[in-house]
């Protein structure tokens, strides 16, 4: 899509009145990208976050090299994600937790909540 990002594209040639998107923020990190930047470039179209954190991931290879983590026990920054999205008409948040687990599923969704209580 001549160097635009697909989302970039999907966002400006979609009509606002009818479509509104979910920013997935571990991933747009990984690409390099920062999900604040998106809700503040694109004014009530990002209603939803889908948050998962990444221990690691070398520039340039989002995919392979990703290893997923706990919220809060890797290297994407919620709490300045969270800052900067506050007030932009965000509705919702999912959490996700992504291979490789390092705990099992009751204690990891207990971790990702405890971190997540702990920001407000």
């Amino acid at each position: 899509m001549d160097g635009v990002p697909g989302y970039d594209y999907l966002l400006k040639n979609t009509n606002p009145a009818n479509v509104k998107f979910e920013i997935d923020c571990g991933w747009i990190t990984v690409a390099g990208y920062k999900p604040g930047d998106y809700v503040k470039k694109f004014p009530g179209r990002i209603k939803m976050l889908h948050i998962k954190d990444f221990s690691s991931w070398e520039s340039g290879k989002t995919g392979e090299s990703a290893k997923g983590t706990e919220i809060g026990k890797g290297k994407v920054d919620y709490k300045a994600i969270f800052a900067s999205v506050k007030g932009t008409g965000v509705e919702h948040i999912f959490v996700e937790q992504e291979a490789p687990y390092t705990l099992p599923p009751l204690e990891a969704a207990k971790a990702d909540f405890d971190y997540l209580h702990s920001l407000s």
